[in-house]
């Protein structure tokens, strides 16, 4: 399929930099701005708003701004019907979900009315957030040495709350919410989890998806992973902090990942390897088979970061298994190093900031996976891009190398960062193995 070949990569990377991240951020500063001109082109900020675009403007943001209404009360709709005491009918659960779906849906679209804007005024792909030294040192100067102390869930999990169940695409769809361990991020984690019927303890996939992803809010989640549900595998997407249910107002999912490098990196990584460790407890008090972590990209990177830091961690807490999908073990340097930090701007931001590679090089235990997982490399499933320019396939190949995964669990295609994840859930191989290995 064409979405697999590696012809795509190099269009998707201009795509996702020059008109996604750049209508996002018009998008986030729309959303803070309600109908006030002057308040968006200071949010964007604009490059420039002559006569004729403030013109515009004046048409296009009250649109944009009650179509945000709209979208978020169909939100506090659903969150007081799914977690209401006492479940409504089902068939009002179901039309509830799908005008969540359909208004969220709606939003994101809002975007593409601000092209005319980005044509004429100019947007930055992302809004810099780039912390000072001594910013970075407060937050994360106390583990310099010992970065695993970050990564310890507390001694006392949160409370995990779940949803009124409705038929899904695959079993039985539900949703959890908890508060995350993370005084960092202070807010609350969302996931859906799609759980297969007549299965007693099924195996749990806690999947997580790469950057500015928000599958929850457009429900489109790629086919291979329900088929994974019929399969008898309860899969658990959690929306990662900065995303979806998650953004924060006036920034578009993902962005403070990059925008507020390394600190923002920092603290969804460390806060939500947390956050998993939470989700496998409550997976096996409500009775699970083997856990595995996984994801995408940055997905990826959380998941092998809790997959290392988890020997501190209870057993309850800890994943039996990853599923790792373009990944490295030298995260620290994709800031300074990969295409996308170039094409965002993100690398020589850094470098105006005074940040090198040297001074990342200290912090690399906050991002870098470092020592051995909790689990054998047998245990693992790794897939890569030889072509990867994103997530260079160099540094993943030698983490999976450390690690002794076995060849029959390593799948290396001739892509890069965007064919490669969309050729294996195309092709099914990885998730087979997948399975395989959750069932021995």
């Amino acid at each position: 399929m064409l979405l697999g070949s590696r012809i795509i990569d190099a269009p998707v990377t201009r795509l996702v930099t020059g008109l996604f991240f750049p209508l996002s951020r018009l998008r986030a500063a729309a959303e803070i701005s309600g109908r006030d001109v002057a308040a968006f082109a200071a949010a964007v900020p604009l490059a420039r708003c002559p006569q004729g675009l403030k013109r515009h403007l004046r048409r296009v943001l009250p649109k944009i701004d009650a179509v945000r209404q709209s979208s978020e009360d169909a939100e506090t709709a659903w969150r007081a019907a799914f977690f209401a005491p006492t479940a409504p009918p089902e068939h009002e659960l179901l039309d509830i979900e799908k005008a969540r779906v359909k208004a969220a849906r709606a939003y994101g679209l809002q975007r593409f009315r601000l092209f005319w804007t980005l044509i004429r005024g100019g947007a930055p792909k992302l809004r810099s957030q780039v912390p000072s030294a001594s910013r970075l040192g407060d937050a994360y100067g106390a583990y310099l040495d010992d970065p695993g102390a970050a990564f310890a869930v507390p001694d006392v999990l949160p409370r995990v709350d779940c949803s009124h169940e409705i038929p899904g695409r695959a079993g039985r769809d539900y949703w959890i919410r908890f508060a995350t361990p993370s005084t960092r991020l202070g807010d609350t984690v969302w996931a859906r989890v799609r759980e297969p019927e007549g299965v007693a303890e099924p195996a749990t996939l806690i999947f997580v998806g790469g950057v500015a992803s928000e599958f929850d809010q457009i429900d489109l989640p790629p086919k291979r992973l329900l088929d994974l549900v019929r399969q008898g595998i309860r899969v658990i997407e959690v929306e990662a902090p900065f995303h979806g249910r998650r953004r924060r107002p006036g920034e578009f999912s993902g962005e403070p990942y990059f925008a507020a490098a390394p600190l923002g990196s920092i603290d969804l990584l460390t806060g939500m390897a947390r956050e998993l460790g939470v989700i496998a407890n409550w997976a096996r008090q409500r009775g699970s088979g083997p856990v595995c972590f996984g994801g995408v990209s940055m997905g990826a990177f959380v998941s092998q970061l809790a997959g290392v830091h988890a020997a501190r961690w209870p057993a309850a807490c800890r994943p039996d298994a990853l599923f790792l999908g373009v990944t490295v073990d030298q995260v620290h340097r994709l800031a300074f190093e990969s295409l996308l930090a170039h094409q965002t701007g993100l690398a020589e931001t850094l470098k105006a900031s005074g940040i090198d590679i040297d001074d990342a090089q200290q912090w690399r235990g906050f991002t870098d996976p470092g020592g051995p997982p909790v689990m054998p490399g047998e245990n693992i499933i790794a897939i890569l891009g030889r072509r990867d320019r994103i997530t260079p396939f160099a540094y993943g190949q030698a983490q999976m190398q450390r690690w002794a995964v076995p060849p029959e669990n390593l799948f290396v295609r001739n892509g890069g960062h965007f064919s490669t994840p969309i050729g294996m859930l195309n092709d099914g191989k990885a998730l087979h193995r997948l399975v395989d290995l959750l069932a021995a």
